[in-house]
């Protein structure tokens, strides 16, 4: 089992984005993780992303946005993990 300092170390090395996505029940949910590759991939730090979640689907030009948002419900809703390319 690794230790969170050392997945974060990881992490700082994976070209993606790892995060969580919290459901809200409503129509909008949160991410309450987002992994340090949202800056290079996304132009936001981690934390920028947790506060405002709406930034990343601002820069998702439909209709990529569209299935990005689907899929979350849909991962949500079966409790399922999630993979977009």
């Amino acid at each position: 089992v690794l230790e969170n300092a050392s997945l974060e170390v990881l992490l700082l090395h994976v070209p993606a984005v790892i995060f969580r996505w919290a459901s809200t029940g409503q129509p909008q949910g949160h991410f309450d993780y987002v992994s340090p590759g949202s800056k290079s991939l996304l132009g936001l730090a981690a934390h920028e992303v947790q506060a405002d979640g709406a930034a990343v689907f601002d820069r998702i030009p439909q209709p990529q946005r569209n299935t990005l948002v689907e899929a979350l419900e849909s991962s949500c809703g079966e409790n399922a993990v999630l993979r977009v390319e």
